[in-house]
């Protein structure tokens, strides 16, 4: 029997079921309404939160401080996390970094100029690549002393669902 939204409920915690709530579900409407631009905003929004989760576990929180001050942009934050993650021996932080800075990117500059089929690939690729880091993150956290609630099979078996639900 495969895995199902429902047979995961019961083993979700609080923070799981909000980011479903919060991003999942409606970044997936949004793509099925061709709201494609709302749905990037989605992705941008909880790939945000989850890196200030990761700077947070990595005891590293005035690189959130700085970026939320305007002091430097995404990608200068992102550089410097990844710089962090580096020095903890965490493996391959600059593939972390550059998912995150093209999710951010695709959402913050967005091309209302693109076609339809354009805006919907981008809009699919920001929420795939928050799927992805969102589940990076999972790994990084552990490997920081901070291991997920939820065990990562069944994380990744949810983030499996939604992006298939595109």
């Amino acid at each position: 029997m495969g895995v199902t939204l429902a047979s995961l409920d019961a083993q979700l915690s609080r923070s799981i079921r909000e980011l479903h709530d919060y991003l999942w579900k409606p970044a997936t409407e949004h793509v099925r309404k061709t709201r494609y631009r709302e749905a990037a905003a989605r992705a941008q929004a909880v790939l945000e939160s989850m890196s200030i989760g990761v700077c947070s576990a990595a005891r590293s929180f005035e690189i959130v401080e700085e970026w939320e001050a305007r002091k430097v942009d995404f990608e200068t934050y992102a550089n410097r996390l990844a710089d962090v993650l580096q020095a903890r021996f965490i493996l391959e932080p600059g593939q972390f970094k550059r998912v995150l800075v093209a999710v951010h990117d695709i959402a913050a500059n967005w091309d209302g100029s693109a076609s339809k089929t354009e805006r919907g690939l981008a809009a699919r690729a920001a929420i795939e690549g928050t799927a992805w880091s969102v589940s990076r993150s999972t790994g990084i956290r552990a490997m920081l002393g901070e291991p997920s609630k939820v065990p990562e099979k069944e994380f990744g078996a949810l983030l499996h669902l939604i992006v298939n639900r595109l």
